[in-house]
Parts: structure tokens; sequence; C-alpha cells
């Protein structure tokens, strides 16, 4: 018997969730972008700025899928809307058990 990719999809999503990913909903990107910046908050322990946060998401758009890759491994040199210089980290690559992973559905654009 074969199955749907939404049956596929679900059991993957409820695997995940038991391994300790929390489930989020997100419609859209929009919804996406807001989560991404309270979890880059959170992470980072500060507050982002319209204008920051609008840097951050120009620094992953650039360039391909391979590249997007590395800079979420790598720091962000980050300057803030006072002037001071921040880096982000978007993972925590030295002690990965301590990020915090999130499993949605399908987002549509």
């Amino acid at each position: 018997m074969t199955e749907s990719e939404a049956q596929l999809e679900q059991k993957l999503i409820d695997r995940l969730t038991g391994l300790g990913y929390e489930p989020v909903t997100l419609r859209n990107a929009e919804d996406f972008k807001t989560n991404l910046k309270t979890q880059l908050e959170k992470h980072n322990h500060i507050k982002l700025s319209d204008t920051e946060f609008k840097s951050i998401l120009n620094h992953l758009d650039k360039s391909n899928v391979f590249d997007r890759a590395k800079r979420l491994r790598d720091k962000m040199e980050l300057r803030r809307d006072d002037g001071t210089t921040f880096y982000l980290e978007f993972l925590n690559t030295e002690h990965w058990c301590q990020n915090q992973y999130q499993v949605t559905n399908q987002i549509t654009q």
C-alpha cells in the first residue's frame, strides 16, 4: 500500500515532534519571517529592530543554496542601529544539542 504525500509528511512531523522538535504553525512567508526573527532574538539574547532584521534577511538571501547553508553555520557581523557591531549566531555549531528545533507543515508563498 502506498502512502500519499500528506500521510508521509504527517508521519515525518509526528516522528520529529516525538524526538523533541517543537511543532509550529506557519501558514506563509510572513509567518516564517516573524518566527525567524523571534528565534534569532531568543537564540542571541537580543532585540532586533526592523532595519537590523532586514539586513539579516538580505545577508541570507544571497547566492545559491550551498552558500546559504554555509552562512547559517557562520556568524554574521551585524551593524546595529546604534552603530555597534554584534556577531549574530544562527546555529550553535559547537553545542548543537542546545539549539531549538522546530517543524511545520509545508508553507505557501
